[in-house]
């Protein structure tokens, strides 16, 4: 029996083939795990950045928000016995701005695709990373970032070539 076609927009803007389900895998040489298929890039930038995601498809379940602060202070804790002291920071794909805060930098630069996601108002939040003025950070930081990316590999490479002094990357 053939299968008929089910467009279905699972997101404002982007419409699949319902037939067609995306998962995840995993690769059996290196253990990275990907989407297949995966959304195009255009499709990643709506789905993140009009805040759908957390929104909809992934809302925070009751308590996170304590979570993630809790996370913060320990995260910074570590940082500030390791790293000590930094004057600036810049955290990638920043959520609330909690490490931003915590971390107490002088300078706290955010990047974040659903601008309207962060609550901390101290921070300077910017939603890509070309649109950031300052181009040298004491401390860059991603936290649970990399596996929402369509090519992690190429982003750590274009990385290397910052001058950050320390790098903190977490993965899911």
């Amino acid at each position: 029996m053939p299968v008929k076609s089910l467009v279905v927009e699972i997101v404002p803007g982007v419409k699949v083939d319902a037939v067609v389900i995306t998962r995840y895998c995993a690769c059996k040489d290196c253990n990275l795990i990907f989407q297949n298929p995966r959304l195009s890039d255009k499709e990643l930038d709506l789905y993140y950045g009009t805040g759908y995601y957390r929104r909809t498809i992934n809302p925070p379940p009751e308590g996170m928000d304590k979570g993630e602060l809790n996370r913060a202070k320990i995260d910074a804790g570590i940082i500030g016995k390791y790293i000590g002291p930094v004057t600036s920071h810049l955290d990638i794909g920043c959520g609330h701005g909690y490490l931003l805060d915590e971390v107490g930098a002088t300078l706290k630069v955010g990047i974040e695709s659903d601008v309207d996601y962060v609550k901390v108002k101290s921070i300077e939040v910017y939603s890509d990373a070309r649109e950031v003025p300052y181009k040298k950070f004491d401390l860059v930081t991603m936290v649970h970032v990399l596996e929402h990316l369509p090519h992690p590999l190429n982003f750590l490479k274009s990385m290397k070539k910052s001058p950050a002094a320390a790098f903190e990357i977490k993965l899911f």
